[in-house]
């Protein structure tokens, strides 16, 4: 197999990125870092730490073998599983409404474990399906994948609605990619449809959010804060924005600033030119992880890396969509952008396995 150089176009978007990552979480972050932790540097110290250590491990990550990859797939979705239902059990740790942490005891570490299953069900899947692509159109088979895509959506969904969809949304990408029947796509598209819609219903937070992003400024007090002022910040910057710096949304009148609302403070720092220029970004990681995907001869590592470039993208165009009004309030972060320690570690192990890809064709 031929070896050529790293994918220029993947490297030069993941680098962008994490540049304007570091930036904005320094700004968007230092208002409740002085007023929480008196130190205004706090959280921008715990990135910079997350990401050198993270780049360690997208360095790694780009090195491992595909048979590596492919021979730990399963144990590392049974325990990613196993993870995602201590969530049900009193480890699961509440924030913001929602259980999607757990803490390691004694040291008192938080992480997510949808976070490790959103990739693992994308190795696993993919692997069953290369074991099975001549038998796809068979009861038996397609049966199984529904079930490796619901224990997936579901095991996650319940507690963490956002990661759930995107994950079901990454394992369906991979139907495209093995060329399945049509009514395949629509039977997979009807469940996970009604799925969603009955998990929207059972929890009342998740019917105030769709009513928020239906009217952002209905209750403009209580539940539509945060949209309201997301949209305002966008506002505020107007085309060349405000710049870098001199947000005033982040001083108290944005939770989550420099995580799931980053792309706001963006927003008004930069303004349109700065929000298009992060979008073109990852626009350029999509088309960038796509054509590595196309390159590769191995069906395998054809799956793996359109898995993971949809993972990551529609991750990213959901909490940017969010941000300015046409989706409801999800709970994602911007991947490569947002404050994070195991979401930005995660993220960055699986651009590496991408970026190795490129250079197998």
């Amino acid at each position: 197999m031929k070896k050529r150089p790293f994918h220029l176009g993947l490297l030069l978007s993941i680098v962008l990125l994490l540049i304007v990552g570091v930036l904005f979480v320094a700004s968007a972050s230092s208002y409740e870092g002085l007023a929480k932790m008196g130190n205004n540097l706090h959280f921008i110290k715990r990135h910079l730490v997350f990401l050198i250590t993270g780049l360690v491990f997208f360095v790694f990550a780009s090195r491992l073998s595909i048979d590596f990859i492919r021979r730990m797939s399963l144990p590392f979705f049974a325990l990613s599983v196993f993870l995602c239902a201590l969530l049900y059990t009193p480890l699961g740790v509440s924030h913001y409404n929602s259980v999607r942490w757990l803490q390691i005891p004694l040291v008192g570490f938080e992480f997510m474990p949808s976070d490790l299953l959103k990739y693992a069900s994308i190795f696993y899947l993919s692997d069953y399906l290369v074991k099975n692509r001549r038998t796809t159109r068979k009861f038996k088979t397609f049966a199984m994948i529904i079930g490796i895509i619901g224990l997936s959506t579901g095991l996650v969904i319940l507690k963490d609605f956002s990661t759930g969809m995107v994950i079901g949304l990454s394992l369906m990408s991979l139907f495209f990619v093995l060329g399945m029947e049509p009514y395949q796509y629509a039977l997979s598209g009807l469940g996970g449809g009604a799925l969603a819609f009955i998990m929207i219903r059972m929890m009342p937070y998740r019917m105030e959010r769709m009513m928020s992003f239906i009217d952002p400024f209905d209750d403009i007090q209580d539940t539509d804060w945060q949209l309201a002022n997301s949209l305002f910040a966008h506002g505020i910057g107007g085309f060349w924005g405000v710049g870098y710096l001199n947000s005033r949304l982040k001083q108290g009148y944005l939770p989550m600033s420099y995580n799931d609302f980053i792309f706001p403070i963006i927003g008004e720092e930069w303004g349109f030119l700065g929000t298009t220029f992060v979008v073109l970004l990852y626009f350029l990681f999509t088309l960038s992880g796509l054509q590595i995907a196309g390159r590769c001869k191995n069906l395998y590592e054809q799956l793996i890396a359109t898995g993971i470039t949809i993972c990551i993208s529609v991750q990213a165009f959901f909490n940017m969509g969010v941000t300015i009004g046409i989706l409801p309030v999800t709970g994602l972060t911007l991947p490569f952008i947002s404050y994070g320690g195991t979401s930005l570690w995660v993220c960055l192990v699986a651009a590496g396995i991408l970026l190795g890809r490129s250079k197998n064709h």
